[in-house]
């Protein structure tokens, strides 16, 4: 019985792609020149559509699921707002100090 090794082929690899750009073109580009697959004119949402399909129709790019991004944030979390297209920007945010308890009610 042989075991894999890191320096064997296999006929398919798994790849997380992430969406790049709010742009269509400038998005498909990236994920296209990422995969090693030709970039042609994206000219036209025709040209983008049939630059799209060509590796999908020739099953060298298999998409199997899209993930959105999502956050959970406590209550005391302040002024932070999740960019459109990813990434962290901390640079407003802070902390309200958590509610004293153990102090007795009248």
């Amino acid at each position: 019985m042989g075991s894999a090794t890191k320096s064997s082929a296999g006929d398919m690899r798994l790849v997380r792609q992430r969406i790049t750009s709010p742009d269509p073109a400038a998005a498909l580009s990236a994920l296209l020149d990422s995969l090693g697959e030709p970039i042609p004119a994206l000219d036209t949402p025709q040209q983008a559509y049939a630059a799209e399909r060509a590796p999908i129709d020739a099953f060298r790019v298999i998409p199997l699921v899209h993930v959105t991004e999502s956050y959970g944030l406590g209550p005391q979390v302040r002024d932070w707002m999740a960019p459109r297209w990813g990434g962290w920007r901390l640079e407003d945010v802070w902390l309200e100090p958590a509610p004293a308890t153990g102090g007795t009610t009248p």
